[in-house]
């Protein structure tokens, strides 16, 4: 079936099996009003994105498809941090409501672009981190925190230890994307025990 084609309610097969990774921007908290308007708390850096939207995919918690929604209309809920976004299918405030809890989720080629440098972090986790100095390697990223002021990357060495770093500059040296290595100057006495 060509996707042009397909049924609102069909997930594309490559959606379901992983084969192209989905990123979550958003979560539906509610209903607005009695026509079936959605609130969307976005969870992304680009906020922005769901004015230019033209569809929603929605998934369960649990990462289960639930349906495709055409975007008529998005406005922001003043005060609040959200969205109000109107759709052809969900013309009621039930069956709105019957979405709570739903995930808005895009194909990973559909993120926003970032600027030189910058990465995504689902991008950096595992990748293999390395020192710049001597190559050692220190470990696979596998979390990064974020803290405010700056991120916090988290890596398990080959001994099972957590070990974590700044995400700074002066730390992180060089990330090859398509490597997968992460390079680093630890500083001295960070990691001593």
């Amino acid at each position: 079936m060509a996707a042009s084609s397909m049924p609102k309610d069909d997930v594309p097969p490559e959606e379901k099996g992983g084969e192209a990774p989905l990123v979550t921007v958003g979560r539906l908290v509610g209903a607005h009003g009695i026509a079936g308007a959605l609130k969307v708390f976005p969870l992304t850096d680009f906020p922005e994105r769901f004015f230019s939207m033209k569809e929603m995919r929605l998934f369960r918690p649990s990462g289960a498809y639930l349906r495709t929604v055409t975007v008529t209309n998005v406005a922001v809920l003043e005060g609040k941090g959200q969205f109000i976004v109107s759709t052809e299918e969900i013309a009621d405030r039930d069956e709105a409501e019957n979405l709570r809890g739903a995930l808005v989720k895009v194909r990973k080629e559909e993120r926003m672009p970032l600027p030189e440098g910058a990465f995504w972090v689902e991008d950096l986790l595992g990748m293999e981190v390395r020192d710049a100095e001597d190559g050692t390697v220190h470990g696979i990223l596998k979390n990064v925190l974020q803290t405010g002021a700056h991120d916090i990357y988290v890596l398990e060495d080959p001994e099972g230890k957590e070990r974590m770093f700044p995400a700074v500059r002066e730390v992180v040296l060089r990330v090859d994307g398509e490597r997968r290595i992460m390079e680093v100057r630890i500083p001295e006495g960070l990691w001593e025990e």
